[in-house]
Formats: C-alpha cells, sequence, structure tokens
C-alpha cells in the first residue's frame, strides 16, 4: 500500500513538472532514475560539480547555483526543484530566466543584488568559463 502511495505522488508530481516544462512523463520518469529519492545535498551537489568540471573549479559557485536550484530553501535539491531549474535553463521565458539569475547573483538573499555580490559572481564566472574552456580543449 505504501509503494502504491509513492508512486501515485511521483506520478502527480511528474504530471506536475510535465505540465509546466513540456517534458513528457517519461522523459521525466527517465532522467529521475538518476536523482537520490530524497534530493541531492549541497555536498553530494559540489561532488558532483567538481567531478564536471575538475580542470579550473572555482570554489563557492556550487553554493550560489545550489541555492538558486533549491527553490523551496530545504537544503535539497529534489526531483521538482532539478526539473523547474532545468526547464528554466533550457526552455523557461526571459524572465523565468532572470529571476533565477538574480536568484544566483543574490548571494545573500536579501532580496537586493549589491555591487559586491555582482562584481564577485561575474569573477567566479570568468573562472568558470575558462574551466569549461580547458574542457573542451
Amino acid at each position: 500500500m505504501g509503494a502504491n502511495k509513492s508512486s501515485l505522488k511521483t506520478r502527480k508530481l511528474l504530471e506536475e513538472i510535465s505540465a509546466r516544462t513540456n517534458y513528457s512523463v517519461e522523459q521525466l520518469r527517465s532522467w529521475l532514475k538518476e536523482i537520490p529519492s530524497k534530493g541531492v545535498t549541497a555536498f553530494q551537489f559540489e561532488a558532483a560539480y567538481c567531478t564536471c568540471f575538475n580542470k579550473g573549479y572555482e570554489s563557492g559557485i556550487t553554493d550560489y547555483i545550489f541555492r538558486a536550484f533549491d527553490t523551496d530553501k530545504d537544503g535539497l535539491i529534489d526531483m521538482r526543484d532539478f526539473f523547474l531549474s532545468l526547464y528554466i535553463i533550457s526552455r523557461g521565458t526571459e524572465e523565468e530566466r532572470l529571476e533565477l539569475a538574480f536568484r544566483l547573483y543574490d548571494t545573500n538573499q536579501d532580496g537586493e543584488v549589491s555591487y559586491q555580490e555582482l562584481l564577485h559572481i561575474l569573477t567566479v564566472s570568468r573562472h568558470l568559463a575558462k574551466a569549461c574552456m580547458c574542457l573542451l580543449f
């Protein structure tokens, strides 16, 4: 009985995400296999990120990205947070992408982006761009 309830809850969540993102339930279900059932912690996210960007990894960027993706602020990037953020990055409206960028730049989460926050994130982004170029060549 518990498995059916969990399965129904997952199905409803996938249907909600599908309706909001235009990804099919089948696509979401296949991607879901890659995400731990309870979500990804900041530590797990950083470890995965470091694996992907092992050349030129800039310390601290993962905290900002994690906070931007953890939309419900529960300390986990669960499948809902992950898929909605993925959607915003890949298919979101300009306004949705700007909101995500704002959450990324507003590092102290006070609702404003200070000059220091902007300068810091641009510096980190520059290092990240260099890391991506290292991976390509």
